[in-house]
C-alpha cells in the first residue's frame, strides 16, 4: 500500500467539502457568485479537517488491492459456472 500523504488528504477533503457545499442551498441567498465564492472558501478552510478521517479511509479503501474473489463477485473462482443452457458448460472465466 502507498503511504498518503497529509497533503494529498487535505487536498481531496477539501474537493469533498467543496463539492458538498457546491450541491447544497448554502451561500445562494441574495450573494453575487464572487461573494458566494468567498464564502464557500472560508467554510472549505476551516472545516476540511471534519472530513479528514473520511478521506482517509476512503484513499485507503482505494489503495488496497482487490482480491479475484471480490472482483467475481465473492464466487469460487475455480468452480464451474453455472450455463445459460443446460448441458452446456462455460467453465470459470478467468
Amino acid at each position: 500500500m502507498l503511504p498518503l500523504g497529509s497533503q494529498h488528504i487535505e487536498a481531496e477533503a477539501r474537493r469533498l467539502l467543496r463539492d458538498q457545499i457546491a450541491r447544497s442551498a448554502w451561500f445562494r441567498n441574495g450573494l453575487s457568485d464572487r461573494e458566494r465564492s468567498q464564502r464557500v472558501e472560508q467554510e472549505v478552510a476551516t472545516f476540511w479537517h471534519l472530513k479528514a478521517a473520511q478521506v482517509q479511509e476512503l484513499l485507503e479503501e482505494r489503495a488496497r488491492p482487490v482480491s479475484r474473489s471480490a472482483i467475481l463477485g465473492k464466487a469460487d473462482s475455480r468452480a464451474p459456472l453455472k450455463s445459460i443452457r443446460p448441458g452446456v458448460s462455460t467453465g470459470p472465466l478467468l
